[in-house]
């Protein structure tokens, strides 16, 4: 009968777990949707300017060569 109390509050230690750990994963997942505009003006903002001053870079390179 030992066992059986054993399974069971591994059971709901193993519940508990899963619960706290997707708790978490739906918090992060609201922050990043609440701040959605925010988080791609910071990632695309430096992409195009890498973007603009690569082909800055390219057309001089080539146009030196002519």
């Amino acid at each position: 009968m030992m066992w059986l109390v054993v399974a069971v509050v591994l059971c709901g230690c193993i519940i508990g777990v899963i619960v706290f750990a997707g708790g978490r994963l739906m918090g992060i997942i609201g922050a990043v949707q609440a701040n959605a505009v925010q988080l791609a003006v910071h990632f695309i903002g430096p992409i195009v300017a890498i973007g603009w001053t690569l082909s800055k870079f390219y057309a001089l390179r080539h146009s030196k060569g002519n």
